[in-house]
């Protein structure tokens, strides 16, 4: 599970433009590729919520002639992909929307041999600048993996043609990194379906997902897809992270308590934000984890507000007479043992089926006898339910919003029909 997050530890951001500080950032990949994905797996530009990152970068460009150019200029530009996710900068004004150029499967020689002479590197410093300004861009990523012997004292010359200063002398401050985040698992096909602890043999890696098409590979929602089928979940204490397995197949991968996790962990070490690959590989239908739409996503914007979030929320809790609630993490999709690290042993739970509900709750609200799914609160907008098997899980809405009944998720407060004081209106 690691492999992506050290990965994109290699990366170099290069912003041209003045980016606006934030008290933390959310900087989300968007991979153009995840259209061409088969039935609910195909992901468009108007899948992407304009407020649950502030910056978003469009993967992949390419390389020809040392110059920066579109991968696939059917979908980039023919299609508008390009224009369509720089558009969502008019529904959020703070969004910073960047494209990448490189990637694994990109290969090391264009790079190289594009930083090998004075030339070259100039070639591309000033027709990307003309490309991110043409098409509406913010910023470059440039995901060389990876600079080795010689190129990494060219990669620092050509990133020193865009950045305005060096790295600080004696190490950079904390809130200037961005933690990685997955938002998929990585799977194995085990030896011994009866063997399936941390530790324990695996032939090759997991069978392929049904919509992202790669072995040993799953998205969160293929993750969820596999629960609601009859795996069992794990979770890990040491790890801090859960896994499932379900006949021979096991995959390890973060969810909404995990994800919670680490978020709190970015916090208090100060750093500042973190990074997620990729918003296409959350359930951006809600349809598989039967949750919100993107629920890790929405679980890194409830703790890692943007500046501009700060702000809203600062000017809302001055119109009210009554403090807004803190933000607290949501449950997962199942209740789940642990793996003791002396005793490992586990108890195979399966994911429910949830129906979406409406309304109904307040300080006597109780599940029993209610369906699956989340129910607001009659006095508390910030407020909301889920019920699990009658079970009541007590959930709030990150700072500065509130429960919709309409969409059963957390927006803005313009669109929810409720008080300054915290009453629902019907």
């Amino acid at each position: 599970m690691n492999a992506k997050l050290a990965l994109f530890a290699a990366t170099a951001a290069i912003i041209y433009a003045a980016v606006q500080t934030s008290a933390y950032r959310r900087v989300c990949y968007f991979p153009n590729w995840a259209f061409y994905r088969p039935g609910l797996g195909k992901f468009f530009p108007s899948n992407l919520d304009a407020n649950l990152c502030t910056h978003i970068i469009y993967a992949f460009a390419t390389m020809a002639d040392n110059k920066l150019t579109a991968s696939d200029p059917y979908l980039d530009i023919d299609q508008g992909f390009y224009k369509k996710v720089n558009a969502l900068k008019e529904l959020n004004p703070s969004l910073k929307v960047l494209i990448a150029i490189g990637g694994f499967s990109f290969g090391t020689w264009p790079f190289s041999n594009m930083v090998a002479t004075a030339e070259n590197r100039a070639i591309f410093v000033q027709q990307s600048v003309s490309f991110l300004r043409l098409h509406g861009f913010d910023g470059l990523d440039l995901d060389w993996e990876y600079p080795s012997g010689v190129d990494k004292q060219r990669f620092v010359t050509l990133v020193e043609k865009w950045a305005a200063e060096r790295w600080v002398s004696g190490g950079c401050p904390k809130e200037k990194l961005t933690i990685g985040l997955a938002a998929y698992g990585r799977s194995f096909t085990l030896q011994l379906a009866s063997k399936y602890k941390m530790g324990d043999a695996a032939n090759h890696g997991g069978t392929a997902g049904t919509y992202t098409r790669e072995a040993g590979f799953l998205s969160y929602y293929e993750v969820c897809d596999m629960l609601r089928s009859g795996a069992t979940r794990v979770w890990h204490n040491d790890h801090q992270a859960p896994y499932a397995y379900l006949s021979n197949q096991w995959v390890g991968y973060d969810d909404e308590q995990s994800i919670a996790n680490k978020v709190d962990w970015i916090k208090e070490e100060g750093f500042g934000g973190a990074m997620v690959w990729s918003v296409d590989l959350d359930d951006f239908t809600g349809m598989f984890c039967m949750n919100d739409k993107f629920p890790l996503l929405n679980i890194i914007r409830s703790g890692l507000p943007s500046a501009n979030e700060v702000m809203i929320t600062s000017q809302l809790t001055s119109l009210s007479s009554s403090p807004t609630t803190s933000e607290t993490t949501s449950s997962p999709t199942s209740p789940t043992t642990s793996e003791a690290t002396s005793s490992p042993t586990s108890q195979t739970t399966s994911a429910p089926s949830t129906t979406v509900a409406t309304s109904g709750g307040g300080e006597s609200f109780d599940c029993a006898g209610k369906a699956d799914g989340f129910y607001a609160d009659d006095a508390d907008c910030n407020k909301y339910y889920r019920c699990v098997g009658s079970v009541m899980y007590q959930l709030n809405c990150p700072q500065g919003l509130y429960w919709n009944v309409q969409c059963t998720c957390c927006d803005w407060a313009y669109n929810v029909n409720c008080t300054p004081y915290g009453i629902i209106m019907r």
